[in-house]
């Protein structure tokens, strides 16, 4: 496994989640009818696993660029590992990285 410092797996997870949030901001009712506590729960509900506990169990740590996180994305499409937010498809990466700004303090 490929070890990277914390600041730059930091930097990662902030360009992982611009991409996540311009799919988001592309469908219009999002905004409008949840928040992030919600998705969070319903995270919670159907995968029964804290976001940021499946994120550290993840490959993510493995990708060291958007490319290698874009390619991670795909292979959860590809393996139909995904999370569905009002009919919005992300993959489980994308949902997990969402969720986890619900996460309850």
């Amino acid at each position: 496994m490929k070890q990277i410092s914390r600041r730059k797996f930091i930097g990662l997870i902030a360009g992982a989640s611009t991409i996540i949030f311009t799919k988001l901001n592309s469908y219009d009712q999002f905004n409008k009818r949840y928040k992030y506590k919600n998705i969070y729960q319903q995270w919670i509900n159907e995968k029964h696993i804290e976001p940021t506990t499946y994120l550290s169990e993840s490959t993510i740590h493995e990708a060291i660029s958007k490319k290698e996180l874009e390619d991670l994305i795909i292979d959860d499409f590809n393996h139909s590992r995904v999370f569905i937010v009002d009919g919005l498809v992300l993959s489980e990466i994308e949902g997990a990285l969402v969720a986890s700004f619900g996460v309850p303090s």
